[in-house]
């Protein structure tokens, strides 16, 4: 609408219609670049800081991994950085354990990663939270859920998770907690993978109209 209004108002001026159009991209509102509002952001596409290695992004496997308050003690090497579904869950799990909103933003795809700094939040919480994948699902183009049952808009090359998660405070994780798991969707966006919709869910992610306990409408 802008550049109509400025292309007719240089036109009505007696301006030749390659300078009207001149006129109408400078009336255009220009584009903000992450970069502008989070100078540190690391963007797809981008060298990755020394120390970050993505965690893969299919993997499962028979042991546990821990979220501490602190990147050097967890198991991620990627916390802060949604370069991969995995590395988005651990974001997610580490803003959860250090009440980080900043760290909860990244892996909600509002930002970019990483924060500013790295929320310390060791003087008011020491616990580990441990986690296993248990299922990864990537959805191609010919498995997406009817919409019936496709509460969450599933789209094709979205990826689902399920983890099993217990506290490991007091000692190594061997086995996931009772009705422990979590369930994530994860989609690839401008920033980076995120968690969409927010958060994770007790329930698998394509069965809530299943088994007649539980409606779409719920």
């Amino acid at each position: 609408m802008l550049r109509g209004i400025a292309i007719g108002v240089a036109l009505a001026l007696g301006v030749s219609l390659a300078a009207a159009g001149a006129v109408a991209e400078e009336a255009q509102p220009k584009a903000v670049s992450p970069k502008t509002m989070w100078p540190n952001a690391v963007l797809p596409g981008d060298p990755l800081p020394e120390g970050v290695v993505p965690s893969p992004e299919l993997d499962y496997g028979q042991y546990f991994r821990i979220v501490t308050n602190f990147n050097d003690t967890s198991s991620s090497k990627c916390i802060g950085y949604p370069i991969t579904p995995m590395c988005a869950v651990e974001t997610y799990m580490a803003s959860d354990l250090r009440k980080d909103e900043v760290l909860r933003a990244i892996a909600l795809g509002e930002r970019p990663g990483p924060p500013e700094t790295f929320k310390d939040a060791s003087a008011y919480n020491s616990g580990i939270h441990g986690y296993r994948v248990i299922s990864v699902r990537l959805f191609l183009p010919y498995i997406i859920p009817v919409s019936a049952r496709n509460r969450f808009n599933i789209q094709a090359g979205d990826v689902a998770m399920s983890v099993e998660t217990n506290v490991c405070t007091y000692g190594p994780c061997t086995e996931g907690a009772l009705n422990s798991d979590e369930n994530y969707l994860l989609r690839k966006g401008e920033y980076g993978w995120y968690i969409a919709p927010a958060g994770a869910y007790r329930y698998d992610i394509t069965d809530t109209c299943d088994f007649g306990y539980r409606t779409c409408s719920d």
